[in-house]
């Protein structure tokens, strides 16, 4: 978690002995390893992972800070026998008289040889997730400008028969406030609404049905 003058010290807490140990003085979007010996996490622009100790520290990717290139790294998560972590790259470019154009795509690293594996190319995403009945069936939130607005969608990207990754969007009007069972079977999601003027939005919280494709308020 984070904590700190400024809100990015990243901390591990023991909830046995309840102690806290510094992992790095700036780190954000943390995800835990599923042996719970490793912690990937976004510092600046760059993508790292540590061990528990926060001694053992290595450099996955190295982001880019220019004033016409800026590349980085965020959303990590392991992959369900922790050889991989998924991830988005993000890359802003522009010139002196245009805005900034942006590129998302989600890739994945191998943790060993630190190759990296495409997946999906010009999804904007916030939020990935791992169902653990599938070490290869990512989630993405994903939001699409349709021209008017954006649309908010829940995608599942996973390998197909001809062992190619594939696109498919499960859940449309979702936010990147979500989560997947660990079955793969349901997604938990919130979903706001305009209540009127003076109260902006209403937050309610929804579980959805894969399978039957069905939505049940909780």
């Amino acid at each position: 978690y984070q904590k700190g003058a400024k809100g990015l010290e990243l901390f591990l807490f023991d909830i046995k002995t309840c102690t806290e140990k510094l992992i790095d003085t700036i780190g954000y979007i943390v995800s835990i390893s599923p042996d719970n010996k490793w912690i990937a996490y976004r510092t600046n622009n760059d993508l790292v992972i540590s061990d528990t100790s926060g001694k053992n520290k290595q450099m996955l990717l190295k982001g880019i800070e220019d004033p016409r290139k800026r590349i980085y790294y965020k959303s990590p998560v392991w992959s369900n026998d922790g050889a991989y972590i998924y991830f988005a790259k993000i890359e802003r470019s522009s010139d002196a008289d245009t805005i900034d154009i942006v590129s998302v795509s989600v890739k994945r690293i191998s943790i060993k040889t630190k190759l990296i594996e495409d997946i999906e190319n010009n999804i904007e995403t916030r939020t990935l997730k791992v169902a653990s009945n599938s070490k290869d069936e990512i989630y993405a939130y994903e939001q699409i400008n349709n021209g008017k607005r954006f649309e908010e969608n829940i995608a599942r990207i996973k390998k197909n028969q001809s062992n190619k990754w594939e696109k498919e969007i499960i859940l449309a009007e979702a936010s990147d406030m979500f989560d997947v069972s660990p079955d793969g079977k349901n997604i938990v999601f919130m979903k706001d609404s305009v209540i009127q003027d003076t109260i902006r939005y209403a937050w309610h919280l929804f579980i959805y049905d894969i399978d039957n494709k069905k939505t049940k308020q909780i």
